[in-house]
This record gives structure tokens, C-alpha cells and sequence, in this order.
């Protein structure tokens, strides 16, 4: 079942989460079971919602690839994450993403 994937990581800002997608190199070499990542920077830290295949996708993720380009770029806070199953995922502009393109930055 898809999993949503809602984190907030305190202490970010634009440049670390720049060059965390860096080291991910995400167009390149995208994440199995990843279907949708949204970030945004907010006064405080970075919020992220993701939407999963299944929660050991993102787990899987999260400490062969998310963990080391973290620790390289010199990230020390810890991220807050909650996992729940996705009930309902609704993407109406689907057509509109897909033509604005994937791009996972820099």
C-alpha cells in the first residue's frame, strides 16, 4: 500500500537541502518506489511530503542514500518523520506536472 511521507527536518535552509539533491543526483538516479516529492523551505527549517510505494522503500532510501549525503553535506539535526498509509492520493494537475517535467534541482 502507498505510504505518505511527511518530515520536518529543523536548521535547513535552500543551501543544504541544495546540496543534499547534489549528492542524490536524482534525475540521474532516481529512488525505487518514489512516486511524488515536495519540499519547501519554512521559517524554522525544511517540510517535506513525499508519497511512497511502500514504507520500506522509503526506508531503504532514507539510510543507503538520504543518510550519507546528509552526513557528507554536514547535517547534524535530526528529522521529525511521520509514515502513513496514503488513503486517497488526488493529483488533478498530473498533465501539468508532466509538462513542467521532473527535476529534482540544481
Amino acid at each position: 500500500m502507498p505510504v505518505a511521507m511527511l518530515m520536518e527536518w529543523p536548521g535547513w535552509t535552500e543551501e543544504p537541502y541544495r546540496a543534499v539533491l547534489q549528492e542524490l543526483q536524482l534525475d540521474k538516479n532516481p529512488p525505487n518506489g518514489l512516486l511524488f516529492h515536495v519540499a519547501g523551505v519554512v521559517q524554522g527549517g525544511l517540510r517535506i511530503l513525499d508519497i511512497w510505494e511502500s514504507p520500506e522503500a522509503f526506508q531503504t532510501f532514507s539510510e543507503q542514500r538520504i543518510a550519507p549525503a546528509v552526513k557528507k553535506v554536514g547535517i547534524t539535526t535530526q528529522p521529525k518523520v511521520d509514515i502513513y498509509p496514503a488513503y486517497n492520493i488526488y493529483a488533478p494537475g498530473l498533465s501539468t506536472i508532466g509538462v513542467l517535467g521532473a527535476s529534482s534541482m540544481p
